[in-house]
C-alpha cells in the first residue's frame, strides 16, 4: 500500500523524482525535496535532458541545485521533444498522441528499460512522476511509463501549468486517487526555482514568480 506522505519523514525511504525536464521536479515538487532530503535516500532523474548546445546550460543548472540540496540526480540523455522529428511545431508537442511514430514507440521501450535497470528494487521505494496537467508530451510519456510499469507512484501537479490549468476532479474520482496538500517551504522553493537561470524569463515572463502549494495525488491501493 502507498504510504500516506506524511509518514515519510524519518522513514528513511528511497525516492525516485522522475523529471521530464531539466527543471520539472524542482518546479512541481521543490518543497517537498527540500522538506525529505535529509531524512530519505532521494535521488532525480531527468529523462529528456539533450537538444542544442543551451542545454549545456541546463544541465549545469541542474546540477547546482542538486548539489544545494544535497541530493543525487541523473540526466538520461534522451531529446527533448522539440529536438525530436515527430513533432515539428509547439502545437505538436501538446497534441500529439503518445506513440504517435514507431520512433517514439521504440523510445518509450528504451526509456523504460534504462529506469527499470536503474530501480531494481521497490523495496522500500517510492517514485514520483509528474501528472501531466498542460498536456506536454513528454510530461504525458513520463507518465505512462511510471503508472504502467511501477507501483507506489505518486504524482505531483505540473508546475506552472497548474497556475492555469485546474486538475479534472473526473479524473480523481475514476481513478480513486487521494490528494495530498504541502505548503511548507515556498521561500526555499523560490530559491531553487532561481537556479534555473536559463529558464526564468520563458516560464514567467518579466513578472515576479507565483508560488502556491503542492498538490501530489496516489492510489492507496498500490
Amino acid at each position: 500500500m502507498t504510504p500516506n506522505l506524511t509518514n515519510l519523514l524519518n522513514n528513511n525511504t528511497r525516492l525516485f523524482f522522475i523529471s521530464p525536464h531539466l527543471d520539472d521536479a524542482i518546479l512541481s515538487a521543490g518543497g517537498l525535496i527540500y522538506d525529505l532530503k535529509d531524512n530519505n535516500k532521494i535521488k532525480i532523474i531527468t529523462v529528456f535532458t539533450k537538444g542544442d548546445k543551451f542545454f549545456v546550460d541546463r544541465k549545469m543548472e541542474d546540477k547546482k541545485v542538486c548539489q544545494y540540496l544535497g541530493v543525487n540526480y541523473l540526466h538520461l540523455g534522451f531529446k527533448d521533444a522539440l529536438w525530436r522529428k515527430t513533432y515539428n511545431s509547439i502545437k505538436n508537442i501538446f497534441s500529439k498522441k503518445i506513440n504517435s511514430t514507431k520512433e517514439e514507440a521504440e523510445l518509450e521501450k528504451i526509456i523504460i528499460k534504462k529506469l527499470k535497470k536503474i530501480i531494481k528494487n521497490t523495496k522500500n521505494t517510492i517514485i514520483f512522476a509528474p501528472l501531466s496537467i498542460g498536456n506536454h508530451i513528454d510530461h504525458r510519456i513520463i507518465n505512462k511509463i511510471c503508472r504502467e510499469n511501477f507501483t507506489n507512484v505518486i504524482y505531483w501537479e505540473d508546475y506552472p501549468y497548474n497556475l492555469k490549468l485546474n486538475l479534472s476532479e473526473e479524473l480523481v474520482k475514476k481513478n480513486s486517487l487521494t490528494k495530498f496538500e504541502f505548503s511548507k517551504n515556498l521561500l526555499v522553493k523560490d530559491k531553487l526555482i532561481k537556479f534555473y537561470k536559463s529558464q526564468i524569463t520563458s516560464l514567467f515572463g518579466d513578472k515576479p514568480i507565483i508560488l502556491k502549494k503542492e498538490k501530489y495525488y496516489f492510489s492507496e491501493s498500490n
